[in-house]
């Protein structure tokens, strides 16, 4: 894919994804704003009803209490007033039949009271009230009122002025009856006179509640039109439920949310009011519930979520059409701008496919190079990329030059690397053998030597004198690389030749550091181990100047090492005398010699292979001939150093009685 397209995706990518995270960011805010305000709205919205209900319920009960006082007025005024005209009738007329036959007339009048429409007065004596009580309205004596207290106990205590009582209904009294007691001879009332008489008024409270239902009615019907009138979603339902769960009042359809409603008024019961998201096979339902006390009822209203957010969805559907007509605008000016960079780049792209095709070891393809990317190349651009355009130009005419200088270079590597190895070649010759057992009688003796470059400052040796004695050498000459091999071969030739005129390990070394020190410009030195070993007693006689302690390993696994030193590092220091020492090998014994690359290996968190890991691996292999010795210390190396390359030249040499 081109850079072109892969810019174009770029700016596709970042813009239409900063358009996305916009819209889904303006979505979420307005769907939880929208539903917010719907929240404060619908609280709003319940609490005007609730407000409104309470105040008719309110008028009711003030408008039932007026109409309860009205009656009593009524009874009452009744009741007086024909006391007076009783008392008129019975001054004006002396006793006789025609004035009871009046009276009764008078009586017979107030039973059909065009106001009360119940028969409400009669005259009787307080004897009868407290034999037989009256008849006529089905009271008896006993009978108890509405604050549990007997009627007998209400007339012994009339008052003057008259008592009204309220009769509850009971198994003999099934109407529930408003009496009012007048005494009708005034102040002479004594409640031990059974002769003294009573006028009492009446009237069924059933008649009372007919016209209390009625202004109930009337106030029910203008609740339910400004219910009708109150303005709500299409989708959306407002209902008034009673305890029973009986719909009082209703606007929509309220059957999605039917399986809810018990919950609704559990929950209104506990938290009033209640809001709250409920799911239904028509999708979420936001609904708001508040409890109506004087109703003993519940005003719940609830709206579908998908309506209440329709706005929300036009607004990102607009944002939509008008962030795709801007994501077009913008890959147009993208495109055009994207080109306009992208043609230097081009070309910058062509001059670097001809540069491959060049030959770096042609002189005329060199040329050709520098130019074709003076030619090519719009190197008077004044922007980042005319800078780039010029850059590459500079590069090409340094690369060309650098060329020309690697050409050379690697051709005097090519000679230093046919020298090198030439060198080590010779090295290899200089040493004995390795990986091998040479094996002479009761006397086996090994080498091994891992260079860490293609020459390295390890040297060893090992050859038999005159006397059929071994000589065996050890050393690690300063340095790397091929002034360490020279020093070291001066160093293995200068042993050779010492060593077949004096038979002293300590003097050799004496000798060979004189030799070295005085002529030694380059401040090289060499660790060195020199032992003289008769394979007939198995005695060692040995010169340590500054080199690893040598081990001796026991066929069963017991080791020691060869601690004495003769001396310091040889070739440092002039005028050095070392000492010699002796030591015995005994049957089946092994003398390990090492170099510190061993000892020094590191794995790849810098740790050490060390003294006690080397001593551990000989124990584990005691009783072998050198080079399976050899092998197996290597290999555990190795595995000690998994993937870190070798720092330093890995040198053995094990010699055995047998």
């Amino acid at each position: 894919m081109s850079i072109f397209a892969k810019l174009t995706l770029c700016v596709v990518f970042f813009i239409g994804f900063s358009i996305l995270l916009t819209i889904l960011s303006v979505r979420d805010q307005m769907n939880a704003f929208i539903v917010a305000q719907e929240r404060e709205h619908f609280s709003l919205l319940g609490k005007a009803v609730e407000k409104n209900l309470e105040t008719s319920f309110h008028g009711f009960l003030v408008d039932k209490v007026h109409l309860v006082l009205q009656t009593r007025r009524i009874l009452r005024g009744m009741t007086e007033n024909a006391s007076l005209d009783l008392h008129l009738i019975e001054k004006s007329l002396p006793p006789s039949t025609d004035r009871d036959k009046l009276i009764q007339k008078l009586l017979d009048n107030n039973r059909h009271n065009p106001i009360l429409h119940s028969e409400v007065t009669l005259l009787t004596t307080l004897g009868k009230l407290k034999t037989v009580g009256i008849p006529e309205f089905n009271v008896i004596p006993s009978i108890r009122t509405a604050k549990d207290v007997p009627l007998s106990d209400i007339i012994q205590n009339i008052p003057p002025e008259g008592v009204f009582v309220l009769l509850a209904k009971s198994k003999r009294h099934v109407k529930q009856m408003l009496l009012f007691f007048l005494p009708y001879d005034g102040e002479k009332y004594d409640a031990k006179d059974d002769k003294q008489r009573i006028l009492i008024s009446g009237i069924n409270l059933a008649l009372i509640v007919q016209q209390a239902e009625k202004i109930w009615e009337e106030r029910v019907d203008v609740s339910k039109y400004q219910f009708d009138q109150m303005k709500f979603y299409d989708q959306g339902v407002m209902f008034i439920i009673d305890k029973n769960y009986r719909p009082l009042l209703q606007k929509g359809d309220y059957s999605p949310i039917k399986s809810h409603i018990e919950k609704i008024v559990a929950t209104t019961k506990i938290q009033n009011p209640s809001t709250s998201t409920i799911q239904t096979h028509q999708g979420d339902f936001l609904c708001h519930s508040i409890g109506i006390n004087a109703y003993e009822a519940t005003f719940i209203m609830a709206a579908p979520l998908a309506v209440l957010r329709a706005p929300s969805i036009e607004l990102v559907r607009h944002l939509i059409l008008i962030s795709t007509a801007l994501l077009i605008l913008a890959l147009i000016l993208a495109a055009i701008t994207l080109y306009y960079i992208l043609a230097p780049l081009h070309r910058l792209r062509d001059c670097i496919g001809e540069l491959a095709a060049l030959n770096p070891a042609s002189e005329d393809s060199l040329n050709n190079m520098e130019q074709m990317l003076q030619k090519r190349l719009n190197l008077v651009r004044n922007d980042e990329l005319g800078d780039l355009a010029r850059s590459f130009a500079a590069m090409g005419q340094k690369l060309a030059s650098n060329i020309r200088i690697s050409m050379d270079s690697l051709a005097s590597k090519r000679r230093i690397e046919g020298e090198l190895a030439a060198a080590r070649e010779i090295q290899i010759g200089i040493l004995p053998a390795l990986d091998q057992d040479n094996i002479d009688a009761n006397f086996a003796v090994g080498a091994f030597l891992e260079p860490a470059r293609e020459v390295g400052g390890d040297l060893y040796d090992y050859f038999t004198l005159a006397n059929e004695q071994k000589v065996l050498v050890m050393g690690d000459v300063s340095g790397k690389g091929a002034p360490a091999a020279l020093f070291m071969t001066m160093c293995v030739t200068l042993i050779r030749y010492a060593m077949h005129s004096i038979t002293d390990p300590a003097e050799v070394m004496t000798q060979i550091n004189a030799l070295l020190e005085e002529n030694n410009q380059g401040n090289m030195f060499v660790t060195l181990f020199i032992a003289l070993y008769d394979p007939h007693t198995g005695k060692i006689s040995y010169a340590n100047g500054g080199h690893c302690l040598p081990y001796i390993v026991s066929a069963n696994g017991e080791i020691r090492t060869l601690e004495n030193l003769s001396g310091p590092l040889v070739g440092a220091l002039p005028d050095i005398e070392f000492v010699s020492y002796t030591d015995q090998l005994q049957s089946g014994e092994s003398c390990f010699l090492y170099t510190d690359g061993l000892t020094e290996a590191l794995n790849h968190d810098l740790e050490l292979y060390g003294d006690e890991r080397l001593a551990k691996c000989l124990k584990l292999n005691a009783g072998k001939l050198p080079k399976a010795l050899h092998e197996a210390v290597f290999q555990d190396i190795c595995n000690f150093r998994q993937t870190e390359p070798a720092s330093d030249d890995i040198t053995m040499l094990t010699f055995s009685r047998l």
